[in-house]
């Protein structure tokens, strides 16, 4: 298993291959703040990374990522993760972001999602997210 992080200018070749892990990471919330246009767009400008995890049948795995500037820190968010066969991609996958993010000055990584993921890549709980249709 490969994995990699996708130059903005790549961006729009890959995107076809990656879609449907890109939406299906999507449709767990994250549809409501951002659509798929948002989220190619910030990947081919450079406001957010596309990573992708590669095997023996293509395209096993797509996230997307962003550097956030808070007033004490920034920070790696992960905001989007989809695919299958986690296991066999996510060390390395994971190794690839902290290295990336700490590059870029970031000092924490935040991530949200199913437990799973939580448990799988180490991550901390710091409580839910609430939220409240107005």
């Amino acid at each position: 298993m490969q994995v990699c992080g996708v130059h903005p200018s790549h961006v729009a070749m890959i995107w076809p291959l990656a879609r449907g892990h890109i939406l299906a990471a999507m449709r767990r919330g994250y549809d409501r703040f951002y659509g798929e246009d948002d989220v190619r767009r910030d990947c081919i400008e450079g406001t957010a990374q596309l990573w992708l995890a590669c095997g023996a049948e293509g395209i096993e795995a797509a996230i997307v990522s962003r550097i956030l500037a808070y007033p004490k820190c920034k920070v790696c968010q992960v905001p989007l993760i989809g695919g299958r066969r986690m296991r066999e991609w996510l060390p390395a996958m994971q190794a690839m972001i902290e290295t990336y993010a700490r590059a870029n000055g970031c000092t924490l990584m935040e991530g949200s999602g199913r437990s799973g993921w939580r448990r799988a890549a180490g991550f901390e709980e710091i409580g839910p997210i609430l939220m409240k249709e107005i």
